[in-house]
């Protein structure tokens, strides 16, 4: 994972949520547009809390995190 407000990184499972630690993957869910793959939110129904992530796999250029200064968290 890498923040776009302090540029920290650190290496996160994607088995698992960053928030609540669930690891049933029943409750883990990503939504993407058909038209915008490379952008997706990564969701827990365990928590009701997601993230929005760039697939950097498939945006095919560097992705430059402050231009997209989204909160890292919110609940839903």
């Amino acid at each position: 994972m890498f923040c776009s407000f302090c540029w920290h990184k650190w290496p996160l499972n994607r088995a698992l949520c960053p928030f609540c630690g669930s690891r049933n993957q029943e409750d883990l869910l990503y939504l993407y547009s058909e038209e915008e793959k490379e952008y997706r939110v990564d969701a827990c129904d365990s928590c009701r809390k997601y993230i929005k992530t760039v697939d950097t796999r498939v945006l095919g250029r560097r992705a430059y995190p402050p231009l997209n200064r989204w909160p890292a968290c919110i609940s839903i």
